[in-house]
């Protein structure tokens, strides 16, 4: 009985490991602290994020704040809402370096990208959303890594 326990447990993980590609899908979050005065969209955050997007409807200047590019977070933001490689935002980057545009700023953790959306208005980011509070919005939710 033992030795099927462990076969049956065994065979779950070769399963989970083939199957997923050994990972476990996350839920992320793109949150703000303060009303935006409009529906937010996929395609309106990656606007945001690629800043062809720099106001809220109701006026505020938006800030997007990134995780850094090794974070399982961004990997999926960027998967999902930017749809593009990262040679390709380097590129886009690049050239928009010459007209003074940079691209949003970099936190170390998701505790930063907490702490700054809650202090600068009109910011926006993305979190795991198991690390939520409540003073957050939900602008968008990716689930399960889609």
């Amino acid at each position: 009985m033992g030795i099927r326990v462990v076969f049956i447990a065994l065979l779950t993980i070769i399963f989970t490991t083939v199957f997923t590609g050994g990972a476990v899908a996350i839920d992320v979050a793109v949150i703000t602290a303060g009303d935006t005065g409009e529906v937010v969209t996929a395609k309106t955050i990656e606007r945001i994020f690629l800043k062809r997007k720099l106001y809220w409807k109701n006026g505020k200047k938006i800030v997007p704040i990134n995780l850094p590019s090794e974070s399982e977070e961004r990997g999926i933001f960027t998967d999902i809402i930017i749809k593009r490689g990262h040679r390709e935002l380097v590129d886009y980057w690049s050239a928009r370096h010459y007209s003074g545009m940079a691209p949003p700023m970099v936190v170390e953790s998701e505790e930063a990208v907490k702490i700054f959306v809650k202090e600068i208005d009109g910011s926006i980011g993305y979190i795991r959303a198991e690390k939520l509070d409540p003073e957050f919005k939900v602008l968008y939710l990716i689930k399960d890594g889609f």
